[in-house]
């Protein structure tokens, strides 16, 4: 059986007690990493890498999401037949449509990219291949999916799994959160100049084929 690593990203929100519970429930071993409430998302996933006493096949980035206890065993299972850098479940409340359910379709589709909201991701791909931190907020999943396809790997979106992205987004925001956004707002222009000195004025076309 496929060892899975929970890492899971604290957040100071009441609500996070909902995600905690999630990972509680699954039974599999996990590890919590800070940001502080508001700091660098990729530095903190890749704190993980610090730890020496982790050992897994599959790491399982958690943020600030609900689902079912079957969820990262199934998404292990499909990760374990194939050439998969990462896979991420569906989730209607994502941007992109590709990461959507579809009606009476529980397989895997490769895509894109797959956002960092909830991606299993084989561990030594990743250390490897840690998140770029200067992106601190945005686009780190562009960029390491882009890297990772390049090796010869694929990630793609298991329709036959789902997460729920919606406590930080339906409701009044917490002190934290709209913090965090004002940080976000600050970083998106340091991150856009940086893509576009890392791939060039078409790094949008070249990290997000149509």
């Amino acid at each position: 059986m496929s060892r899975v690593l929970i890492v899971l990203m604290e957040y100071y929100e009441p609500d996070f007690a909902q995600t905690l519970k999630c990972v509680q429930d699954t039974e599999l071993p996990f590890e919590v990493v800070s940001r502080d409430g508001v700091g660098n998302m990729s530095r903190a996933y890749n704190s993980i890498l610090a730890d020496p006493l982790w050992k897994a096949d599959y790491l399982w980035f958690v943020s600030n999401i609900t689902f079912t206890p079957d969820t990262p065993y199934k998404l292990a299972q499909e990760m374990a037949k194939g050439d998969w850098a990462a896979l991420h479940p569906t989730m209607q409340s994502s941007d992109h449509r590709f990461q959507w359910p579809i009606m009476g379709f529980d397989g895997v589709k490769e895509t894109p990219f797959v956002e960092w909201t909830a991606p299993m991701v084989n561990a030594e791909l990743f250390a490897e291949n840690p998140l770029d931190e200067m992106l601190a907020y945005y686009y780190m999943d562009l960029d390491w999916c882009h890297r990772v396809k390049n090796q010869g790997h694929k990630v793609g979106v298991h329709h036959g799994t789902k997460v729920e992205h919606t406590y930080l987004r339906n409701r009044k925001e917490h002190p934290i959160s709209q913090l965090r956004k004002q940080l976000r707002n600050y970083w998106t222009p340091i991150s856009q100049k940086h893509m576009l000195t890392k791939y060039g004025k078409d790094w949008q076309i070249k990290l997000w084929p149509k």
